[in-house]
């Protein structure tokens, strides 16, 4: 797996009581059907709250793309950035507030994004947008034990095992000890690698 993700999955939990090991993984490389010029990437502050910014690369340049710009339902504008491929349809899409983040969370629905995809024309536009490398390990055995010591018993009734703990616990030899997720996403000027 370590050479398959080019060092970005690595260091199993596996040790001498380790009798399987279950790994599923997503992998997606897209390129952009138009790539930035990283002559044009440039460092400037991005806003993490109304308070606070960081420094950060932003990736720039006029493409000729999908864009919307709603003013009515959700507020925002919404980008298409098309990847190199034969389904055309694949693109990843960016959605920026005209006001703030959470009223957009709060209103976004399925049916309203479709909406916008819908509202959306073919314009040269001007983009600038953050570059972005987020790497994370969640270790998801803790929350589904943490969830189910919360869950109400049943007067006379056992706790029911919706939570996997006794996926493995069929015998005295195997148990499961560990859920693990990571997760990298990094998107730049030549495209998006999602493991």
């Amino acid at each position: 797996m370590n050479n398959k993700t080019n060092g970005e999955i690595s260091n199993f939990p596996i040790n001498e009581q380790t009798t399987a090991l279950i790994l599923n993984t997503i992998y997606f490389e897209g390129h952009w059907l138009n790539p930035f010029d990283t002559l044009l990437t440039i460092k400037d502050a991005f806003m993490i709250n109304d308070r606070k910014n960081v420094t950060v690369e932003y990736m720039q340049g006029q493409h000729y793309t999908l864009f919307a710009n709603d003013k009515k339902v959700l507020n925002c504008r919404l980008l298409r950035l098309p990847y190199q491929t034969q389904q055309k349809s694949i693109a990843m899409y960016v959605l920026t507030p005209n006001d703030n983040i959470e009223n957009l969370l709060e209103n976004l629905t399925k049916k309203k994004f479709e909406n916008l995809k819908n509202m959306a024309r073919l314009k040269s536009v001007d983009i600038k947008i953050p570059k972005l490398e987020i790497k994370n390990k969640v270790n998801i055995f803790n929350y589904i034990n943490k969830k189910h010591q919360q869950q109400p018993k049943e007067k006379n009734k056992p706790k029911k095992d919706i939570y996997l703990s006794n996926l493995f616990v069929n015998n005295n030899r195997t148990q499961l000890s560990d859920i693990v997720q990571y997760i990298s996403l990094n998107v730049n000027e030549k495209g998006m690698l999602l493991l």
